[in-house]
């Protein structure tokens, strides 16, 4: 189990979500990396224990194409998914939150596909031989698993302030 709070990483993003938040409203950030570097496990993470000072109720999760947001402390959960074949800047997502969210996590391995834009761009790391054993324990299929520590991320075209690389 990753001790997220006091990972390098995570005190990093923290401390700069902490001068973007003073100077704006609302902050996204974009999180990459190789299948099985622990992209959707930090996400989980942030979205049911916050981070910074930003409590979980003002945090959405975007992974891949599915957004999750809990209410009531974690009691509801609700589910929207929308999956595109095209840049949309995450904007069917954006209509079902409003203004209530202060920080958006965009979570894929090519957010390329999808968005144009970020203010902070997060690239998680992870050596082959702890890749390959991640990704066997949830996928079955070894062609599966090779097919998908063969794709890379694809972080080409978006513009964002900050980058933050490492691992968990």
């Amino acid at each position: 189990m990753i001790d997220y709070p006091n990972s390098n990483l995570f005190k990093k993003l923290s401390n700069i979500i902490d001068d973007y938040i003073q100077k704006q409203d609302r902050v996204f950030i974009t999180i990459t990396g190789k299948s099985g570097a622990g992209k959707s496990t930090l996400g989980k993470y942030i979205r049911k224990n916050g981070i910074s000072d930003i409590k979980p109720s003002q945090i959405a999760v975007i992974d891949d194409s599915v957004m999750t947001i809990d209410y009531f402390g974690g009691l509801i959960r609700r589910k929207y998914k929308n999956k595109i074949d095209k840049k949309d800047n995450l904007k069917p997502f954006l209509k079902k939150i409003g203004d209530k969210k202060r920080l958006i996590f965009y979570i894929n391995v090519t957010p390329s596909n999808r968005i144009t834009q970020t203010d902070i761009m997060v690239w998680l790391d992870i050596d082959k031989q702890s890749q390959k054993e991640r990704l066997t324990k949830r996928i079955k299929d070894k062609t599966k698993v090779e097919k998908a520590m063969d794709i890379e991320p694809n972080i080409d075209n978006i513009s964002y302030k900050e980058f933050i690389r490492g691992s968990l």
